[in-house]
Order: C-alpha cells, then structure tokens, then sequence
C-alpha cells in the first residue's frame, strides 16, 4: 500500500503546522521525514536534519544526512561525515560504498579504493556491481587495463544486466584495440539503459497516478479514484503491485459504499496474489 500512500499537499501542509508547534516531537519528525523521502525532497530533509543539535543525531540520523549531501551533489560534505562513520563502523559495506561512491565522484581515486574495496569483499548482484565497476574504472584512469578488464568482469558476473559494466568494458576493450568486442559491450549497455530508462519512466508515472489517486480519496471524490486506479494505474502495473492495487481499489470502493464491486475487486487482488506467486 505504500505505493498508494502518499501525502497529498493538504496533507503535507498539515504535518508541516504540526511540526511547527511540536518540533521536538520525534514522531511528527519522523513522519515528516517519511513524507519528504517519499517525495525525494532530500534538500528540505537536509534542512530538517540541520535544525536539530549536532550532538543530538545517532549514527543512523548521521548516515541519513551524508545520503541526502550525496544525492543533492554535496559530496564533500557527504565525505566529512562518511569518514568518521566509516571508521566507527569498518564492517558496514553499505557505508563504505557510499564513502567509495562519493570519493570516486570526488575524483579523489586513492582515497577511494580502501573503502571500495572493503565494500566489495561483502556485496554481490547489482550492488557489488556496482561497487566492481567504480574499482574497474579506478583502474581504468590510471592506464591499468588489464586488472580494470579483470574487476569489470566480476562485475558483470555478479550482475550480466548490469549496462554500466558493460559500457565500462566497452571503453576497457576500446583503450586495448579490441574495437569488436568494444562495439558489442557498447550496444549492449545502450539497450539496457534503453529498458531502464523506461522502467523509470514507468515507475514516476506510477508515483505521480499514486498521488492523485490518493488527492481524490481524501476528497471523497471516489469516480475519480476508483478512475485513476482502473484506467491509469491496473495497465501500467505488474503483477505485485496489481495486489495492492485492487485491495486499494476495494477499499474506494467499500467507503462509496459500492460493497459488490469490492468484492469483486478483492477477488481479483487474489487472482493477482497467485500470478506474483508464480513468477
């Protein structure tokens, strides 16, 4: 239902007068910050967290804000509190990655490869990629071909659908004179970012639907939901995000008081149930 979930603007002006009045209150903190993440707003989750004393935040409220400084580009401030949190805490390969990441876009290489390397002595699949990758390319600029080739590789065995290691191995095999293999590695990650691209255009128009759909019920403005969700929504899901989608619609349609119709719309949130299950 998360998905579905999502805080209109009348709902988030209400929880902003909330916090205005309690700021101390860790909850209305906790369920603003929920909101802002939802709608990747990471600049005001980054002015959220700065309002509170610095003596006051955890490691975790630590990790948060150095991912918000990442995600809005302000990697030397991600930097100066991923140092520390690195050393706090050497087992966390998530939080090497993201020292690693941020260092490499940095263009600070050296200091890159200690955290890179431990996060990828304990990630695998699309995360060890990507991490593999990052390592390869280190490689890469320094003019070491081989052992880039050889790091690019793992990561593709950990994620063969993964377009940047291919794109990186194209540029690998291109500095070797290997301009077959290079065009093929090349083509290859264009098709993939190709799928992924409209993937994520799938996804954003599912979370802009999801709001509307939300606006509409909060309204009482049940045709309007119920319309969202059928026409809008059902064809662009797949089948685990159907479930949910027809227990929502189900729920519409239980509170405009249409309690055939939910019915139906529960039974095909079963039949959607099964089809996810068989996949």
């Amino acid at each position: 239902m998360g998905q579905l979930r999502v805080c209109s603007p009348k709902c988030l002006e209400t929880l902003e007068a909330l916090h205005a009045r309690y700021s101390d209150d860790d909850e209305v903190v906790d369920l603003l910050r929920t909101v802002y993440a939802q709608r990747k707003d990471w600049d005001t989750l980054i002015r959220l967290e700065l309002e509170r004393p610095e003596a006051g935040r955890s490691p975790e409220d630590r990790a948060r804000l150095a991912l918000w400084y990442y995600r809005v580009g302000r990697y030397r401030d991600a930097s100066v509190l991923l140092d520390r949190l690195v050393a706090e805490r050497p087992e966390d390969a998530q939080l090497a990655r993201l020292a690693g990441t941020t260092l490499f876009n940095l263009g600070e290489y050296d200091r890159a490869v200690p955290p890179l390397e431990a996060a990828l002595a304990r990630l695998s699949g699309t995360n060890g990629a990507d991490v593999a990758v990052m390592r390869g390319l280190i490689h890469f600029h320094k003019g070491e071909l081989a052992p880039a080739q050889q790091v690019i590789e793992r990561a593709l065995g950990m994620d063969p659908e993964y377009a940047a290691a291919h794109g990186a191995l194209g540029r690998v095999l291109a500095a070797k004179g290997d301009t077959s293999r290079a065009r093929a590695a090349a083509e290859r990650s264009a098709v993939l970012r190709a799928r992924g691209s409209a993937e994520e255009a799938r996804t954003l128009r599912l979370s802009s639907l999801s709001r509307l759909a939300s606006e509409a019920v909060e309204e009482r403005r049940w045709d309007d939901g119920e319309r969202i969700i059928v026409q809008e929504m059902l064809p662009l899901a797949d089948p685990a995000l159907r479930v949910q989608l027809y227990r929502y619609l189900a729920e519409v349609r239980t509170a405009a008081g249409r309690s055939a119709s939910a019915q139906e719309a529960l039974r095909k949130a079963e039949e959607s149930s099964r089809e996810a299950a068989r996949r």
